[in-house]
């Protein structure tokens, strides 16, 4: 299988509920993986929101 890299623009997400348990669990660990293989640009950025 072929991977490639699709150039993306910068961006901004927020993830509301970011202390939550999918957060934790599925979230943050497919972005951090997406960061380490270089699939996301250097100047994104990332916001978690929660209640507490």
């Amino acid at each position: 299988m072929v991977s490639r890299v699709i150039p993306v623009d910068p961006f901004d997400l927020v993830i509301f509920g970011g202390t939550g348990d999918l957060a934790k669990s599925k979230i943050l660990p497919g972005l951090f993986r997406r960061f380490v293989s270089g699939q996301m640009p250097p100047n994104a950025h990332v916001f978690g929101a929660a209640r507490s």
